[in-house]
């Protein structure tokens, strides 16, 4: 299983910008977005599709997500257990959300929409939330998982 937070983190991924040095490829063109160059930073942070996933992203779980992956985990790790979990999973999704995209995007032709990105990991992650027993009455009991819809 690949990590996915390697991707994320690695400027080794064959993105197209890298491609295109190998001579693999001639359009540098995002699968994504169709704008700009696909780059690793673009792929993450400055593509308007990726951008528009940790929009919605933010609003669902009422929290702001600001610089890469790595400043989100840290500020995170400050939280409550249950918080952190739910945040983790949720960044974990993400990135292995929009690296799918993009692969969906290369093969099947077809960009899919940030919200359909966003309804799978909400519903991941609810089915998961409920397999937790240790933490089912702290599930039921917290204020920000009811907001967000993740608590029955």
């Amino acid at each position: 299983m690949v990590n996915i937070l390697f991707v994320e983190r690695s400027d080794n991924v064959l993105t197209k910008d890298r491609l295109m040095r190998f001579g693999v490829v001639t359009d540098g063109t995002s699968y994504l977005c169709g704008e700009q160059s696909e780059s690793h930073m673009h792929w993450f942070f400055d593509c308007p599709f990726s951008k528009a996933v940790v929009l919605m992203l933010q609003n669902w779980l009422i929290i702001k997500l600001q610089g890469n992956v790595e400043d989100w985990i840290i500020k995170w790790r400050r939280k409550s257990l249950l918080q952190k979990k739910v945040v983790m999973a949720v960044i974990f999704g993400l990135v292995y959300g929009i690296w799918d995209c993009r692969n969906t995007c290369r093969v099947e032709l077809f960009v899919p929409q940030p919200k359909r990105l966003i309804e799978g990991i909400h519903s991941v992650l609810k089915v998961r939330l409920n397999r937790m027993e240790f933490s089912r009455g702290k599930i039921k009991c917290c204020r920000w998982l009811q907001q967000t819809g993740l608590s029955e």
